[in-house]
């Protein structure tokens, strides 16, 4: 999925910066990579992030701390979920994936982090999962943890939708302040990488609990569309700060020989 500019490496960066204001990968039947005569190759995303609307989503980091820093002195995230807020919500372009081992807490993190944005004006958060079961349990968790920490934040309304790539077709807007995608890694396959395409949004996060050591052309691909990795958290770490219990090995030895009892005495 190419779109193809004629001309030497100059023309073609001039071209790009004279379409960052009306380019998007989010918009519908774009290609998502454009490619010079010369061999230059922008990702979409990185185009993406040079018009407005992409830049407007950058918050200082003095703005998110604080609101960060009230969560965690209450104790409704851990330490390093705090950091992935601060850090998503600050990022450039608002473009960013957080790399959270299972156990990490991702879907806490995902209501935190919109929650934080909904208190500095940014409520309207789309949830990207992988199924109706993962999105409906997504929604249980908002309505359970949600409350205490808008009410930590002072109150703040929060438009938080959950939904598959194949409910994208059915939202009544595709527009939102941010969206965040659970599993990112696998979001490459057009069947992915399409519907979350449709989604307008000034932040776009990934989070995924399985490290982006792929090294192909579909880990490049994640990484245009959403950004460099922001944190990375592995199962260590979290076993080292007590969120997870150490792993124990058992080693049982059996002999696979069969055994039966002939006339009283047994034979191998």
């Amino acid at each position: 999925m190419w779109a193809h500019l004629p001309g030497t490496n100059e023309a073609f960066e001039r071209r790009v910066a004279e379409w960052a204001a009306g380019f998007s990968p989010s918009g519908q039947a774009i290609p998502l990579v454009l490619r010079g005569d010369e061999g230059t190759a922008v990702l979409a995303g990185v185009v993406a992030a040079l018009f407005p609307e992409a830049g407007s989503a950058v918050l200082p980091a003095g703005q998110v701390a604080p609101l960060v820093l009230r969560l965690r002195e209450l104790g409704l995230i851990r330490e390093y979920q705090a950091r992935a807020v601060l850090l998503a919500l600050s990022a450039p372009y608002g473009r960013g994936i957080l790399d959270i081992a299972m156990g990490g807490g991702k879907t806490l993190l995902a209501i935190s982090l919109a929650a934080v944005a909904a208190a500095l004006g940014r409520p309207r958060w789309l949830y990207l999962v992988q199924n109706r079961e993962l999105a409906d349990q997504t929604l249980r968790a908002l309505g359970k943890d949600s409350g205490p920490i808008l009410e930590a934040l002072g109150g703040p309304a929060l438009d938080f939708q959950a939904t598959t790539y194949a409910g994208v077709k059915k939202l009544d807007s595709r527009r939102f302040d941010g969206v965040l995608v659970d599993e990112c890694h696998a979001l490459a396959p057009p069947t992915r990488c399409l519907p979350y395409a449709m989604v307008k949004a000034h932040w776009h996060i990934g989070m995924s609990g399985t490290p982006l050591d792929r090294q192909d052309e579909k880990n490049a691909l994640t990484i245009g569309l959403l950004g460099p990795v922001l944190l990375s958290i592995d199962v260590a770490k979290l076993e080292e700060e007590g969120f997870l219990a150490r792993g124990k090995v058992k080693v049982v030895r059996y002999s696979r020989r069969a055994r039966r009892v002939v006339g009283g005495g047994e034979m191998g």
